[in-house]
């Protein structure tokens, strides 16, 4: 990941970069959520080299996001307890069968406050975390937003209209080759000419732009 932030950097004459990491903790991309800290990903080098990319990638004008699940549950995390998912359907079974988290419960409790305040101990420089699958609204959303932006984090989500109101980039809306074509950018102008600016969730524009996916030799 530090070779190619240098890279872009290089190319772009120290352009901006906003890097999403995955697969930062336990086995690799989507393992043992909902682990945000203390399950380090030994085999991508720790806590110890990903701290390392922070602080060298800023050398790089990088910022470095995480990519997390607070929807799902696997019982292989360290985190997880029957309690958390008692009455909630399966989720996906990506390496493991997954379990629905109740996030009624998990914010409420304020458990799911305490597992990022440890991603925060535990990776200082991490800057966004981008939340997969999150299908809340409301005060759950509203609620988990306001919590992490008082832990110094800025949230990004899969899908544009989720965390609306917070979330400074979504995948779906940027990626225009994946998923559905109906389901990409928040599409009102309204939202678009109060904070156009600040965030990357809105369909492109001829005259606005927007964020596109583009690969960077291969893909990065």
């Amino acid at each position: 990941t530090l070779d190619n932030t240098k890279r872009i950097s290089m190319a772009t004459d120290n352009l901006g970069q906003w890097v999403l990491e995955k697969g930062y903790a336990s086995e690799g991309h989507d393992s043992a959520h909902p682990d945000y800290g203390g399950n380090e990903n030994v085999r991508a080098g720790g806590w110890k080299d990903l701290n390392r990319l922070t602080r060298t990638g800023a050398g790089y004008n990088a910022d470095f996001a995480v990519h997390v699940n607070a929807t799902e549950a696997y019982a292989q995390a360290k985190t997880f307890t029957e309690d958390m998912v008692e009455g909630q359907p399966d989720g996906w079974d990506w390496l493991n069968q997954a379990y629905h988290i109740d996030q009624r419960k998990d914010l409420g409790t304020g458990a799911v406050l305490d597992r990022f305040k440890q991603l925060r101990k535990d990776a200082p420089g991490i800057k966004t975390v981008y939340i997969d699958a999150y299908y809340s609204s409301g005060w759950l959303a509203d609620g988990l937003a306001a919590e992490l932006r008082k832990m110094g984090f800025e949230v990004a989500t899969e899908w544009a209209y989720k965390f609306e109101g917070s979330s400074v980039w979504s995948h779906w809306a940027a990626d225009k080759n994946y998923g559905g074509a109906t389901n990409k950018g928040i599409n009102s102008n309204i939202v678009r000419f109060i904070a156009n600016a600040d965030r990357d969730v809105w369909n492109v524009d001829p005259l606005l732009g927007g964020a596109s996916v583009v690969e960077f030799e291969g893909w990065t």
